[in-house]
């Protein structure tokens, strides 16, 4: 199989959200408790912006596509609220895709999606981009499997399975340890044992203490 990559080339700013363990308690945290460390950022007011560049090969036609791209998501307890702008230039508005995802206490997430009435560029789940993919919905799923840490980027991650309760749909999603944020993951069908789906975060920039850059996001 041919990989055709989606590369979100921006800038998203991570705002204090994910502070960093010390690391004492990197080597020793229970997996639950590493778990609920991950999903904090998703309860709290936190707010996350992207811009940059959307690059797909090949786009609906079949040719390369490269359009400017922005993100504006607020997470809070139980709800996230995003908008998704692609394609925006003087002359045409683009495409907009407002995305809201809701939890009830012990249960998964909901998300909806609305989309534009017609797509000037390409659709996004053309391109392989979900919603999913900014809501991080899979850190609410069950816990299967917790093992080995290994590298990721140069970040040492705890490599977690987490299955939807209702789908069978899995995910292998490696953690910074110390960050607890999402490096990569490999997204997997009911009953399959390849990924259809992986998306990785890439080539990281610090600002300022505690506040980092990711400046390009993969999704083969």
């Amino acid at each position: 199989m041919e990989i055709r990559p989606l590369v979100l080339a921006c800038s998203l700013l991570l705002a204090g959200a994910f502070p960093a363990l010390a690391e004492e308690k990197e080597a020793l945290l229970p997996v639950q408790e590493f778990l609920q460390y991950v999903r904090e950022p998703f309860q709290a007011p936190t707010r996350a912006t992207f811009s940059g560049k959307l690059q797909s090969d090949p786009s609906r036609e079949g040719k390369r596509c490269l359009e400017p791209l922005t993100l504006e998501a607020a997470f809070a307890a139980g709800e996230m609220h995003g908008l998704i702008m692609v394609g925006a230039k003087k002359d045409t508005p683009g495409d907009a895709y407002s995305i809201v995802q809701r939890q009830e206490p012990g249960k998964t997430p909901v998300v909806e999606l609305k989309l534009p009435e017609k797509a000037v560029t390409a659709p996004l789940a053309s391109l392989g981009l979900y919603p999913e993919d900014i809501s991080f919905t899979f850190v609410y799923w069950d816990l299967l499997h917790d093992f080995k840490h290994y590298a990721v980027a140069g970040q040492t991650c705890r490599l977690l399975e987490l299955q939807h309760p209702t789908t069978g749909d899995r995910v292998l999603a490696s953690f910074s340890v110390k960050y607890g944020f999402p490096l990569r993951i490999e997204h997997y069908r009911k009953g399959e044992d390849k990924p259809w789906r992986i998306l990785e975060f890439k080539d990281f920039k610090e600002y300022a203490d505690g506040f980092w850059f990711i400046k390009e996001m993969v999704i083969h």
